[in-house]
């Protein structure tokens, strides 16, 4: 039994899979204990070829082929029932990761009891590798579950290539939920797991993931669906149920303020992209808009995501 397996799942992304895979192998070079496991979701661009060619034969490497298209979601859970380590780290085809993460994580698996995850910071790269963000949490230690879903309430803001999964409390969760299709699947989950078991968090300013983002991604442009909308209340449902149990917390006013931020983050994103009447016809859809967005909690919005004060003006002529 391996304790580490890295996923990658990967499609039509040749290039920068390429990219993953050389900084993955030297990252891991020189422990046995952990797998990895690359899954082509039937990629037409030569992906399967280049594996064949350049894969085969890496000690503790495998490649999963697949003939038809999956859901994201229901690709990531294939994967992960066939993993045979411990922890679980999902790295798409375009992350990075830096050496240090995974001899501090082994050193963590080997001195602490189980735990539900172990959380590193990390940076958001744009296409070119080019930092633009660091994220640090500057926590570190292991806090108990429960107390650790505090940092998540309102939201996630830790990234999936540097988040180490208990594989058999994913699994005791139900893996990632394949209902949904655009967001909030891997929140729904981190949250699960936080209230499920304890949590070491370490934050050092070497040891990190490195996170893609892309310019006009399919999310961004999907933001104001009546889809995307449907999905953050679906997750907002669910997390009501993981709450059910807990008397000290305020259940109404986490559900508000996840509703509040992911709309703002959405009605922001698409305020100078889009007709302005396609934002405020938008803003109509959501039910009791001017109760979750009220005037204090945008001026906190703003406040937190240096947001220009010039948005909440514009805001406030659509309303």
């Amino acid at each position: 039994m391996y304790q580490i397996t890295v996923i990658i799942p990967t499609l039509n992304r040749i290039k920068y899979l390429m990219e993953t895979v050389e900084n993955l192998k030297v990252s891991i070079d020189g422990f046995d204990q952990i797998e990895v496991i690359i899954s082509d979701n039937n990629s037409n661009d030569g992906t399967s070829k280049w594996l064949e060619e350049n894969i085969m034969g890496f000690k503790n490497w495998s490649v999963v082929y697949h003939k038809k298209l999956f859901p994201m979601y229901r690709h990531w859970n294939q994967i992960i029932n066939i993993a045979k380590g411990e922890y679980i780290l999902l790295l798409s085809d375009d992350d990075l990761v830096s050496k240090k993460m995974f001899e501090k994580c082994l050193k963590i698996i080997n001195e602490e009891k189980k735990m539900s995850m172990i959380m590193f910071d990390h940076d958001l790269i744009d296409e070119n590798g080019k930092i633009l963000q660091h994220f640090n949490f500057g926590k570190s230690g292991r806090i108990s579950k429960g107390t650790a879903f505090n940092y998540f309430k309102y939201g996630v803001s830790h990234r999936l290539c540097s988040i180490f999964f208990n594989k058999k409390l994913i699994e005791d969760c139900g893996g990632f939920d394949e209902k949904y299709n655009i967001t909030a699947a891997d929140s729904d989950l981190i949250q699960n797991c936080s209230l499920k078991g304890d949590v070491y968090f370490l934050s050092e300013s070497d040891i990190k993931g490195y996170y893609r983002t892309w310019s006009g991604a399919a999310t961004q442009q999907k933001l104001l669906s009546n889809e995307w909308h449907d999905e953050i209340l679906r997750w907002c449902e669910k997390l009501k149920s993981y709450l059910s149990e807990y008397t000290e917390y305020d259940i109404n006013n986490i559900i508000e303020t996840i509703r509040f931020n992911n709309y703002m983050a959405a009605i922001s994103e698409n305020y100078f992209a889009l007709p302005k009447n396609t934002v405020k016809e938008y803003m109509k859809t959501i039910p009791d808009f001017k109760h979750i967005t009220s005037k204090k909690k945008i001026l906190l919005f703003l406040a937190r995501n240096r947001v220009l004060y010039y948005f909440y003006l514009k805001l406030k002529k659509l309303k």
